[in-house]
């Protein structure tokens, strides 16, 4: 009898956890950022008694752990070990594996929910396609000025200022220009700055019409570069610049996506080997990047081509109230999804109704809004800290657990922070959309 190589039974621990009904959900949901036991039992629809014993088996073996805060009043929340993030890496492939071979389970396979599917019965998920398999690493934003903005961005996130450096860029139909370009390593994400300078590119166009903001998403290829760049093409992405020869191709989904996105291979992708190089040890590019929030026109039909193009599993749709300053309860609401993927998710927000998010839709149509960072117990600091920094808050009141700042003037990006506590008063989006 052959004997299963499992010497320490850690695998067979885990494959018993995954079998658990809640365990895959809560593993999921706590991937995103540590959460108090109450949000962790509104998001999941559980019973209390039926989450903590959930909670207390994960934790016996390993995959979660307890979270208390130092203030006098304690706060419990509960988070992922590295082991808990290895088996959230285990359910990705799962799942694609799962994907992979529906088509061989008959009539228990997976349904495809089309968007018809979701407007007619709403809280439905949104099924996948073939999964893209390339892993988000770096967030794009063109900029006017790069000394300015790349000195403002080192402030804001306590790293060390990066010296730009010249490059060029190539494109289609013979088109080339000139770049200056640097980069911020953070906890789990990088940044790039690029400066336009000689020539015409998309850079170019992108600045000249909306000003500094995000350009792109930055995916690293794991495998079949090629035959990527068909699956892309193939479902309306505009080749705008790179080639296979040069490692990377830059494709147009602003319509369908709200972004333009880069594939990158491996060996050119060079923000993921670089060190995190910080000033400030307490700095907010010490905490992990938790989401990436695109404002879109329709989420029913975003989400149906983030699945058609990435392959990414969405979250049902949900409705919630933003705490705009300035503005009073009720005045206005978002309908969200959130999208599973490797690295970093994201979050599809369609404003409903007067606020800024709706006059951000009127300016850009679909982009890329904002970065969300999990801060924890540091989210009272950081939001003085930020503030102090010159971030003017757009969202976010005394005694919720969210904020977001807005530094577009400074380097074209608005910057979300999410603490672990909640009052109860009015759910944060990152309570909302399972982020």
């Amino acid at each position: 009898m052959l004997a299963f190589p499992d010497p320490n039974g850690l695998l067979r621990r885990a494959l018993h956890r995954v079998g658990d009904k809640w365990t895959p959900d809560l593993i999921r949901l706590l991937a995103l950022g540590p959460r108090r036991f109450s949000h962790l039992s509104l998001e999941l629809a559980v019973a209390p008694k039926v989450l903590a014993s959930t909670l207390r088996g994960l934790q016996q073996d390993g995959f979660v752990t307890r979270l208390e805060s130092p203030a006098m009043q304690r706060q419990v929340a509960y988070g992922l070990t590295p082991l808990g993030h290895g088996l959230d890496r285990l359910l990705d492939d799962m799942e694609g594996w799962a994907e992979r071979h529906r088509h061989l389970s008959g009539s228990t396979g997976t349904k495809r929910v089309t968007a018809r599917d979701a407007q007619e019965r709403p809280g439905r998920a949104m099924a996948p396609h073939a999964p893209l398999e390339a892993e988000p690493t770096h967030l794009c934003l063109t900029v006017r000025d790069i000394t300015s903005a790349g000195r403002a961005f080192a402030r804001v996130f306590g790293l060390a200022q990066q010296t730009a450096e010249h490059g060029a860029v190539t494109g289609p139909q013979g088109m080339s220009g000139g770049i200056s370009h640097c980069s911020f390593r953070l906890a789990n994400f990088a940044v790039e700055l690029i400066q336009p300078e000689s020539g015409h590119s998309p850079f170019r166009d992108f600045l000249d019409t909306f000003g500094d903001g995000v350009h792109h998403i930055g995916l690293r290829v794991l495998r079949g570069f090629d035959s990527k760049i068909r699956h892309i093409e193939d479902r309306g992405g505009r080749w705008t610049l790179g080639s296979v020869a040069d490692g990377y191709i830059f494709f147009d989904l602003t319509e369908q996506l709200g972004s333009t996105i880069e594939l990158v291979v491996p060996d050119k992708d060079r923000f993921s080997s670089r060190p995190c190089s910080m000033r400030r040890p307490a700095g907010l590019g010490t905490h992990a990047l938790g989401h990436i929030g695109v404002i879109v026109r329709d989420v029913e039909e975003a989400a149906r081509q983030y699945a058609a193009v990435l392959g990414i599993h969405t979250s049902p749709v949900r409705t919630i109230e933003p705490g705009f300053l300035g503005r009073r309860s009720g005045s206005g609401q978002a309908r969200t999804v959130s999208m599973r993927q490797k690295g970093v998710p994201l979050v599809l927000i369609e404003p409903v109704g007067p606020g800024p998010w709706r006059d951000f839709l009127d300016a850009r149509g679909n982009a890329v809004h904002h970065i969300q960072f999990n801060v924890g117990d540091q989210f009272e600091a950081l939001v003085k800290s930020l503030r102090r920094l010159g971030g003017r808050q757009v969202l976010g009141r005394a005694g919720l657990d969210y904020a977001h700042f807005d530094f577009t003037q400074d380097f074209g990006l608005i910057v979300g922070l999410t603490g672990t506590g909640g009052t109860g008063r009015r759910r944060p989006i990152t309570s909302s959309t399972g982020d």
